[in-house]
């Protein structure tokens, strides 16, 4: 007699979170002091944060800039330095953005406040510039703001504010 014996085996994945974190007190004083010096050619981009996963696009006219600003967070986050864009993000160039990639469904969590008395809020926009999430706008520039935003498919990113922000961390999650 001849049997058959078939084995199947399942094969679970490991579902992971990979979290990539830009923390504006870390770039070191001669990135922050050559991106300011360079402003002037417009248009930087510099590579930062958790294995280069941020690219920093400084406005082209020149006002972006890293600069020292103490920040204290309801999380018990505190800073000296923030980037204060000085513009609103924008896909053309790109200019006054913070540019990451994703591969999927991501959670954008940042750390920021208001530049000015005019109404301003945090937006991504998908590197055609089509605003796929946004913050409610505020024109409180004293407080301190943690926001997370969802992003739900992979893609290319800007992340800045509708209007001059101050960015001062900023952690994005995803899952593989």
């Amino acid at each position: 007699r001849i049997y058959k014996v078939e084995v199947t085996t399942t094969v679970e994945k490991e579902i992971q979170e990979v979290n990539c974190i830009l923390d504006i007190g870390e770039v070191d004083e001669y990135k922050a002091m050559t991106s300011q010096t360079n402003l002037e050619i417009g248009g930087k981009k510099e590579s930062v944060g958790t294995d280069g996963f941020f690219s920093i696009y400084y406005k082209a006219e020149g006002a972006s800039r890293i600069e020292t600003n103490k920040r204290d967070f309801s999380d018990g986050y505190s800073t000296e330095r923030g980037i204060n864009f000085q513009a609103g993000a924008s896909a053309t160039g790109p200019a006054a953005a913070i540019q990451f990639s994703t591969d999927s469904a991501a959670k954008v969590k940042v750390y920021w406040r208001s530049g000015g008395s005019s109404s301003r809020g945090l937006q991504i926009l998908k590197s055609d510039g089509t605003q796929v999430a946004k913050t409610a706008e505020t024109t409180d520039t004293n407080s301190s703001f943690i926001d997370t935003l969802e992003l739900t498919e992979g893609g290319d990113y800007l992340l800045g504010g509708t209007n001059g922000v101050r960015i001062y961390k900023v952690e994005v999650t995803t899952t593989v």
